[in-house]
Order: C-alpha cells, then structure tokens, then sequence
C-alpha cells in the first residue's frame, strides 16, 4: 500500500540521480576503472571496516552483541535495551541512506525497483550468518555470483527470471539442511526440489513458444517455490 501511494504520488519513472563522480573511466595498467565503482567500492570497505572495530572494541558495540545474544541478561548487567534498539535503528537509518546514495550513483538514477535489493539480504545474511561481518562480506560475493552464473546460462533456457530467485532457493535449501536435521529434512527438501523443477520444466515449455516477460518468468518461479515450501512445511 506504501508503495502504491508512493508511485501514485511521484510517479514510476527513474529519477536521475545527481553525478557525484566523473563519467570518465581512467585505466589502471590494462584495465578500464569506473569513478562510480571505485569509490563505491572505497566507502563500502571503510563501512565494513568502521563497523566490524565499532562492534569488537567500542563499549556500545559491546552491548549491542550482548543485547542481541541475550535482552534479558544484558539487562540485568545495566544495558539499556531500549535505548540500544534506539541506536541500532538509528545507524540502520544511516547506513541505508548510504547504501540508497551509493546504489543510486552506481544506477545513475533511482527509482522502485531499488527496494528489491533489500530482499537480497535475507539470502546473505543467512548464508553468511546472522552476527558475523565477514561472513556477510563472503555470503554477499557468493550470492552475487549466484545470481551472474544462473542468469547467463539458465535465463536464455527458461526464458528468464532465474537470476532473481536463485538465491532464495539457495536460501531455502540452507534453511532446510543447516537449522534442521538433514534426516528430518530429506522429505521436505524433496518435495520443495521437486515444485521448483516441475515448474521450471513447465516454464520452459511455453517461453519457447512464446515470448515471455522478465518479471512474469520471476513470478512464476516464487509461485513454485513457495508451493513446494508450503508444502514441505506442512509434511515436517
């Protein structure tokens, strides 16, 4: 509904993003760099850096590890939950107004299609855990590679959109066999493959004849995917 009064008060068009970097490639040895992508690059690794000192050495970051570990025995040694959940919100705000910038200087323009980056996380975070900086830096590469790999040889079979649900089939598949019994996890595993590789067989039939959509071929995926969850939920 949010985004609905959004796109009917601003419209859906792309905004074009202001130029904070030259245009101009310069080359390092042999091979071309982009401004945009360097610099990108530079404020992510600072952020990366800043925060995994801020959460290991500084006394807040302390108490937002052991807030998130445990409310109830950070309080009893005189953390403020409250006022903790107050600052990771706040730095939350900021580091996705960061992220907006960096993204919108990357794209070269904004538009609604930016909040579908923040689905992506979910598959990171998971792969590479919940409380680790460098597991999200390497589930992040892994996740981004993913996504290449699937749509530049699975996308022209299927006729598109594997790229975009790849890495929540992966995400499905950590769930099942990492924070469950992979014994217990068989059937479900099973039966979830199975509804995903029914439909992608289903959606390659017609995309041959007929010329599909992106997003309709995405659609279709997640349709699948979420029956064969919906039902391997219901088996366990």
């Amino acid at each position: 509904m949010i985004r609905g009064v959004l796109n009917m008060t601003w419209g859906s068009d792309t905004r074009p993003f202001p130029a904070l970097f030259s245009s101009q490639p310069f080359h390092l040895g042999p091979v071309p760099v982009s401004p945009v992508h360097l610099w990108s690059f530079v404020t992510v690794m600072v952020l990366l850096a800043a925060f995994s000192l801020f959460f290991k050495f500084s006394l807040l970051g302390t108490a937002m590890r052991a807030t998130a570990d445990n409310q109830q025995v950070a309080q009893s040694l005189g953390v403020s939950v409250k006022g903790i959940f107050a600052l990771s919100w706040c730095i939350a705000t900021v580091v996705s107004a960061l992220g907006g910038i960096i993204l919108g200087s990357v794209r070269g323009g904004v538009d609604f299609s930016l909040a579908d980056y923040g689905l992506k996380v979910f598959p990171v975070v998971i792969l590479g855990g919940l409380d680790s900086v460098p597991g999200a830096i390497v589930g992040g590469v892994l996740v981004g590679v993913l996504e290449n790999l699937s749509g530049g040889y699975l996308d022209p079979i299927l006729g598109g959109g594997v790229k975009e649900v790849a890495p929540f089939v992966v995400l499905v598949l950590i769930l099942l066999l990492v924070f469950g019994a992979i014994v217990a996890a068989g059937v479900p595993l099973l039966l979830a493959l199975s509804a995903v590789v029914s439909t992608l067989f289903l959606l390659a039939l017609p995309s041959q004849l007929v010329p599909m959509d992106q997003n309709v071929s995405a659609v279709v995926l997640l349709i699948g995917l979420a029956v064969g969850v919906d039902y391997a939920l219901f088996y366990v």
